[in-house]
């Protein structure tokens, strides 16, 4: 081979060397000044604790030992460390500290944290679902725009699960009272926060959150109902069928008599025609033969239309529904889900779960209706 190409060949593995290392392992360890330096690392990178000097504004608390902070270049954790000062958004910090690889992406481990002034929040970018799935928003200040479809409120876990149309986001919002959260379900809001991630133990991502730390950095755009009950009923047949002024993805109401209740869980109501399967957190009891208004999103089932994030209202009494008799071929064809039903058959097998008991029958007896 001939001298110059070898020569050629060492440069340019040497600058490849060179380019992957990263940027505060130059110069004998000279600090790394800027957050996106950071989250370029790769986890051996982050593992070797570089030292780190930041300075930027704080976007999100959540206890003395950890925040996020986000400076001209990026966010980023900081936590795992010292206890910093009383912080709150908008504060601008000096810190200095060494990298950690974190369980997902890069974080910042500090050894001093100082308060030198206030600030306003960086401006935020307006994201999608499937900017937020991709990973790379991560402790980033972002801005995204949903419909309300739940609220919760927990001591200390008050959330607010926002369907963006690709997919749903739990926004984490503890300077909202539960009130507050109630009547922003069905409301179309645009939420600025820091997006945080769910993984697992191998750095994969699973999921996202948003954490906003203002009660004004959630905005209606479009408030919902004053009173969704006062709305007019739909048949449960007519769920997800064609209407010339539907409103996509809001909630409607149906009512129904009780057939099975599932408490916290689920609620099973049927008319004189159809059965409607209800996921439904709230709490009270029912007993079969209840009538009930209920209203929540539609969605698509297994057979049939099921409702989704749904709230209920007592409205009356009567006796439990009679079950009709059907072919075990007929409850199988889904023209009965969610309705009360008869079946004979010969039973095999039962088995027991935390949550339900499962039976086995054998479906090939004849039909005697015939």
């Amino acid at each position: 081979m001939p001298t110059s190409r070898v020569i050629g060949l060492l440069l340019a593995g040497l600058f490849v060397v060179q380019a992957a290392e990263p940027a505060g392992s130059r110069a004998g360890g000279e600090p790394l000044h800027k957050v996106a330096n950071i989250r370029s690392l790769t986890p051996e990178q982050a593992s070797g604790h570089l030292p780190v000097q930041l300075k930027g504004v704080v976007t999100f608390v959540f206890n003395p030992r950890s925040c996020f902070i986000q400076d001209e270049s990026a966010g980023i954790f900081v936590g795992n460390g010292i206890e910093a000062p009383p912080l709150t958004a908008g504060d601008v910090v000096s810190l200095e500290g060494v990298t950690d690889p974190g369980d997902y992406a890069p974080i910042v481990k500090p050894s001093l944290v100082e308060l030198i002034g206030r600030t306003n929040l960086p401006p935020a970018a307006r994201v999608s679902f499937a900017d937020l799935m991709a990973g790379h928003q991560d402790s980033q200040w972002v801005e995204l725009v949903g419909l309300v479809r739940a609220a919760d409120s927990e001591p200390g876990q008050q959330t607010l699960e926002i369907d963006m149309g690709g997919g749903r986001v739990t926004v984490f919002s503890p300077n909202l009272s539960p009130a507050e959260l109630m009547r922003l379900v069905d409301s179309t809001v645009r939420v600025r926060g820091v997006c945080g991630t769910w993984f697992n133990k191998q750095r994969q991502l699973f999921g996202v959150r948003l954490m906003v730390p203002r009660a004004e950095d959630i905005a209606v755009e479009e408030p919902a109902a004053a009173d969704v009950f006062a709305q007019p009923l739909q048949p449960i047949g007519s769920l997800l069928r064609f209407a010339p002024r539907g409103s996509y993805g809001h909630r409607v109401k149906v009512a129904g008599t009780v057939v099975l209740q599932q408490s916290g869980r689920a609620l099973f109501i049927q008319d004189e025609r159809h059965g409607l399967y209800i996921q439904t957190r709230q709490a009270g009891m029912l007993v079969p033969g209840d009538k009930v208004e209920v209203v929540g999103f539609p969605d698509k089932g297994e057979y049939t239309p099921l409702m989704k994030d749904a709230s209920w209202n007592k409205i009356g009494s009567g006796p439990a529904p009679e079950p009709v008799t059907v072919h075990p071929d007929e409850a199988l064809s889904g023209l009965q889900d969610s309705r009360l039903v008869a079946i004979e058959a010969t039973l095999l097998d039962r088995t027991h779960n935390s949550q339900e008991t499962t039976l086995e029958a054998d479906r090939g007896l004849p039909d005697r209706s015939r």
